[in-house]
């Protein structure tokens, strides 16, 4: 699987940092297929970009932002409603008219396209399409397979028991069971263990239903993008 770097043809952000430029563009073809973005979050580390971006929000985005203690949880919601802004611009849709449905899934009201948006370690991910989409971001690390026998089917454990790599099958199983629950919206609903995910396939079954999902590697970070419907873009877009 290849990144994709986006085709930039439309001036989104430009300001002179101590007579260096951030220059940001980003080109729309439509969404015919489900469409994954991702964004670096490491720039806004510098605090001038923080506060510069920072100072572009919303009086709500910014009663977000600060409503974490950690900086670098900061930084992470801060680059969330940055790729959001990015993304949604392009199809002429406003951040500011963005809403959460009570299981915190975001929408816009009347609006013919459906978002995710998910984030992990330096990384915020967004995927968008005219059908329901769910999306996930994990960092492979060591985990407990203990979790494993808590949360996932029989199936499910044995098949990490028996994997070269315990780790990298458990938390793609895990990524792939967030991003279809986050699809279907109602994550709290279902329980993990009521559903199964075989990784020779790519869909899962949930009420009858099938979700499909695409998986995508950057570095050690799996991302997994869900939908209704079995058509995805190969790479990633890295904004």
């Amino acid at each position: 699987m290849r990144t994709h770097f986006v085709p930039w043809t439309i001036d989104l952000i430009l300001f002179s940092l101590n007579k260096s430029v951030f220059y940001i563009k980003l080109n729309k073809k439509g969404v015919k297929m489900v469409k994954t973005y991702i964004l670096d979050t490491a720039f806004l580390r510098n605090e001038d970009i923080f506060v510069y971006f920072y100072n572009q929000l919303s009086l709500k985005g910014k009663t977000l932002v600060d409503s974490y203690k950690c900086l670098k949880d900061k930084i992470l919601c801060l680059g969330k409603l940055v790729l959001e802004y990015i993304v949604l611009d392009q199809y002429k849709l406003s951040i500011f008219d963005v809403k959460r449905d009570n299981n915190n899934k975001p929408f816009i009201e009347n609006c013919s396209y459906k978002f995710n948006i998910s984030h992990k370690g330096r990384y915020v991910c967004l995927a968008i399409s005219k059908f329901e989409v769910g999306i996930d971001i994990e960092v492979f690390k060591k985990v407990n397979i203990g979790i494993a026998k808590k949360l996932f089917t029989r199936k499910e454990v044995e098949y990490i028991k028996n994997s070269e790599d315990m780790n990298k099958s458990l938390i793609t199983i895990w990524s792939v069971k967030e991003s279809v629950t986050k699809c279907v919206g109602t994550p709290k609903d279902i329980l993990f263990n009521s559903f199964e995910v075989d990784l020779s396939s790519n869909f899962v079954l949930i009420n009858d239903k099938k979700i499909y999902y695409k998986i995508y590697y950057l570095s050690d970070y799996i991302i997994v993008t869900s939908s209704y419907i079995n058509s995805f873009r190969n790479n990633l877009f890295l904004v």
